[in-house]
């Protein structure tokens, strides 16, 4: 379902994939996120919620009232429910570096406004030059009168000066607050990469725990396969296998050499 416009794109900015979705919740006791899978029904509600959110601005408060919502509809119902409030504030942060990177591509617009006042300024001044140049030349003026406008131009032109000044403060304050969040969205990035690579790490570790104790099953039951097999295929050594040897084997073993029905144990 495609929005109506392209205001933003929740799915991409919230990192949500409903294609093949699983829990977006964490799992405390084995370090990693949850892997199971979400409803049917909730998958499709929230796509339908993702699609409104689509239709709103990103800084309508609409957006940020449906991101607990959304994660309740994405948190399985198997215990992590809790965590709802911690993946809305996850989301939030997401939302808040997607508008600074989009402010911070808007930039250039800004520095040409900014050297549009300053050639206006520019000109202003030009003009003050060229009148006053002209005043001088008016013989039929007062000196007093040619006085005192030649100082309210040079007030004016001061004022205009000062308030380009004050504007370029606010535009170098402003840069030095991107570059902090920027700085802050970096460290956390950095930090949600190390707790996916602490994930991926126990991850393996747990399945190479669980791959060696595959193996050292296994290895026990060939070995008591192998006793077997040795005292079925010597001759006059069938009558000391034991009942429970007899049922580790499949039936077409126990018929290997036919043995002798007075060796096998009771109940065979």
């Amino acid at each position: 379902m495609a929005p109506p416009s392209n205001l933003w794109v929740p799915k991409d900015v919230l990192r949500v994939d409903l294609s093949s979705l699983t829990c977006v919740g964490y799992v405390p006791s084995k370090g990693r996120r949850c892997h199971n899978h979400i409803a049917a029904a909730s998958s499709q509600e929230a796509d339908n919620l993702l699609f409104q959110m689509s239709t709103m601005n990103i800084s309508d408060p609409r957006v940020d009232n449906a991101l607990e919502p959304l994660a309740r509809l994405l948190i399985c119902k198997q215990g992590y429910q809790d965590q709802v409030a911690v993946v809305a504030t996850r989301w939030r942060n997401q939302i808040q570096r997607h508008q600074i990177i989009a402010a911070t591509r808007q930039e250039p617009a800004s520095q040409l406004e900014r050297d549009a006042r300053l050639d206006q300024v520019a000109v202003g001044q030009d003009v003050v030059r060229d009148e006053h140049a002209a005043g001088v030349e008016r013989a039929t003026a007062p000196q007093s009168q040619q006085a005192a406008w030649i100082h309210a131009r040079k007030l004016e032109g001061a004022r205009q000066e000062a308030d380009i000044a004050r504007r370029d403060i606010e535009i170098t304050r402003r840069d030095t607050t991107i570059a902090l969040q920027n700085a802050t969205i970096a460290r956390r990035d950095a930090d949600l990469a190390r707790q996916e690579t602490n994930e991926t790490r126990q991850e393996i570790r747990s399945l190479r725990l669980e791959t060696a104790r595959g193996i050292k099953a296994l290895t026990i039951q060939l070995a008591q396969l192998q006793v077997v097999v040795n005292v079925l295929t010597t001759p006059g050594r069938t009558s000391e296998v034991s009942g429970d040897q007899y049922l580790c084997l499949p039936r077409r073993s126990l018929q290997y050499n036919s043995p002798d029905p007075s060796h096998l144990p009771p109940g065979l």
